[in-house]
């Protein structure tokens, strides 16, 4: 399944377009991931638990693993 999220920050610094940089590329997957776990746990407890909450879940939790094998699929060739 698939999640797409509206970004909210805008892409450029200065005249410079950062959309196609990797760096940009990682926070927005990275964000994706967050958002994805925020639906996930306002699921299970039945409300809306929030981006913030999210946010804190995924650093304490997810975020070291999800980060090497991110860093372990760009190596290989397996980042889209």
């Amino acid at each position: 399944m698939t999640f797409k999220f509206p970004i909210r920050v805008k892409p450029f610094v200065g005249d410079f377009d950062l959309s196609d940089s990797e760096l940009f590329r990682f926070l927005n997957k990275e964000r994706e991931e967050i958002m994805r776990l925020k639906w996930i746990e306002s699921e299970k407890v039945g409300y809306d638990i929030g981006e913030s909450r999210a946010r804190m879940i995924w650093m304490l939790f997810h975020q070291k693993e999800w980060r090497k094998d991110f860093m372990g699929n760009i190596l290989t060739g397996q980042y889209e």
